[in-house]
């Protein structure tokens, strides 16, 4: 029995010492885990806090997309309209163009109806001062008819011995001739 106790004790003493190393590495273990366990929380704090710091550059991302959005609508807006405004200045100087090329064209026309009325004009002055000499000459051989006729009047009382002695009327053409209006001119003979 004394051997049986003895190896009872034996085995007691290495169960002891089992149960001691078995304690120490539970423990080791235990620690181990512990620190493990600590390290992902303080790990998971920090995903944590970056989770959360994302979380708002999240946010701030949205609210920039949004005022992004709404500034592209708005210039999407000006745009259109400043497009419609450059398609309606396109089409008030296309109709300013049309005018100007109809206010040249009318310019145009008038300058030639001014060239043509100079011309007239000239034609006209130039006519005027050959149908003034024409009355200048006419003039002349009126008066010298006249004096013609005087001098025709004063002859023929002379011969007639008559003073109250009538003559037809003269006239005179443009060739300078003397005619007689109803009758031919008779010759006066001495």
């Amino acid at each position: 029995m004394i051997q049986k106790g003895k190896a009872t004790i034996l085995l007691l003493g290495a169960t002891a010492g089992l149960a001691v190393v078995v304690a120490g590495v539970a423990i080791t273990f235990q620690m181990r885990e512990r620190d493990r366990r600590l390290a992902k929380e303080r790990e998971l704090l920090l995903v944590k806090a970056e989770n959360d710091d994302l979380e708002q550059q999240l946010r701030e991302i949205r609210a920039a997309k949004q005022q992004l959005e709404t500034d592209i609508a708005r210039t999407r807006e000006q745009l259109n309209q400043a497009t419609q405004e450059l398609t309606e200045e396109r089409q008030a100087k296309e109709t300013l163009a049309k005018s100007v090329d109809e206010r040249q064209r009318e310019i145009d026309r008038l300058g030639r109806d001014l060239e043509q009325s100079k011309s007239e004009r000239d034609a006209l002055t130039q006519q005027m001062t050959r149908l003034k000499s024409q009355q200048e000459a006419l003039n002349s051989q009126l008066v010298d008819a006249q004096k013609a006729k005087a001098d025709l009047e004063k002859k023929v009382l002379e011969l007639s011995g008559h003073s109250g002695v009538e003559l037809d009327k003269v006239v005179v053409t443009l060739s300078g001739d003397v005619a007689d209006r109803e009758n031919k001119p008779e010759r006066i003979t001495d």
